[in-house]
């Protein structure tokens, strides 16, 4: 086999991430992963690390076991908070992929 040499080699970060975004139909996040706050959500104010415009721009299921309203940002991610657990997080997912095709 032969061997290759690079000797410079550059991507736009942003671009890599991008990539790595893309066909995705939705996401699952633990609480951890959308914030900080630990039991009953004190208010409405904590809309995630990323400010107005996350990076998912598709249905988020965020697991927690305090219920939310969901949270529609710029981009068109939407947060929704489900405290019925991972399957129940999935089977949403896989509900909006398939919506989504159809």
């Amino acid at each position: 086999m032969g061997k290759l040499r690079v000797r410079s080699f550059s991507v736009s970060l942003d671009d890599f991430a991008a990539r790595g975004f893309e066909n995705i139909g939705a996401w699952i996040l633990g609480r951890n992963m959308f914030g900080p706050i630990r039991g009953p959500w004190p208010d409405e104010a904590w809309k995630g690390w990323w400010g107005d415009n996350p990076p998912y721009h598709t249905p988020v299921f965020v697991l927690t076991h305090h219920a939310r309203a969901p949270i529609e940002m710029e981009g068109g991610t939407t947060f929704h908070f489900v405290t019925d657990g991972i399957h129940a997080a999935l089977d949403r997912a896989r509900v909006h992929r398939w919506a989504e095709i159809a």
